[in-house]
């Protein structure tokens, strides 16, 4: 019985290695393209070049992890729930009303969620343009890894 709970324990630390290392891989991978796509988009010169872009990123990085073996990579869409108070959305393509009722919110002292784009995978949720929402603080939010379930992603 004895050496059952300690193979059992051995089993439990080998799964936790492994996650760890899946873990650590999966960070270098997107760490890899995070900094591909800085370079491409000049992003030291203009900190706010992601902002956007978030649906063609996420599809981007999910291609970009298929293709690296991380085969359960998916794109998803919901809401970032942590902008900054400093943070202003693009409303170029918003409806008036949508616009009006953002303002509104504002005011009245609620940041409304921001409708955002994201990659999950590995019992992971990856974003790489969630600096967008940070302005002044773009480096703190260049590579975000967070478990599924994470309070600030609905």
């Amino acid at each position: 019985r004895e050496i059952g709970g300690k193979m059992k324990q051995l089993r439990q630390y080998i799964r936790q290695i492994l996650l760890t290392e899946a873990t650590n891989d999966l960070e270098k991978l997107v760490q890899q393209f995070r900094n591909r796509l800085e370079n491409y988009n000049g992003w030291e010169d203009d900190k706010a070049c992601f902002a956007g872009t978030c649906s063609s990123v996420s599809e981007e990085l999910t291609q970009f992890l298929i293709s690296n073996g991380v085969l359960d990579a998916e794109r998803i869409n919901g809401f970032y729930l942590d902008a900054s108070d400093d943070y202003e959305p693009n409303m170029d393509y918003w409806d008036q009303e949508d616009i009006w009722k953002y303002n509104e919110d504002i005011e009245y002292g609620d940041i409304p969620p921001a409708n955002h784009w994201w990659v999950q995978a590995q019992g992971m949720i990856i974003d790489v343009t969630a600096d967008q929402f940070h302005p002044n603080e773009e480096s703190d939010y260049r590579v975000v890894i967070v478990p599924i379930g994470n309070r600030n992603y609905d």
